[in-house]
């Protein structure tokens, strides 16, 4: 007689969640900072190319959103154009 019942013989996987994406936005006077990747240090890598350009810059808003995507920074002008920040 056990005290208590043996362990499991199968183990059960570790939970998976798939692919995200963060997405951080940063609104500055009239751009739009919107950086997308792996992990939540985007929020500040947003916020810094934002400020690096010498505009005000808003508090980072993320998000999260299905899939992968490779680390990329926009900026969003007020004529709707936009364009790669390195």
């Amino acid at each position: 007689m056990l005290d208590a019942p043996p362990p499991p013989d199968v183990v059960a996987p570790q939970p998976y969640f798939g692919d995200y994406t963060i997405k951080a936005t940063v609104q500055a006077k009239d751009e739009t900072y919107i950086g997308y990747a792996q992990d939540l240090s985007i929020a500040e890598k947003t916020r810094n190319a934002c400020e690096r350009l010498g505009k005000e810059c808003g508090v980072p808003e993320i998000s999260f959103k299905g899939g992968k995507s490779k680390e990329v920074i926009f900026v969003k002008r007020a004529d709707g154009t936009m364009k790669v920040v390195q």
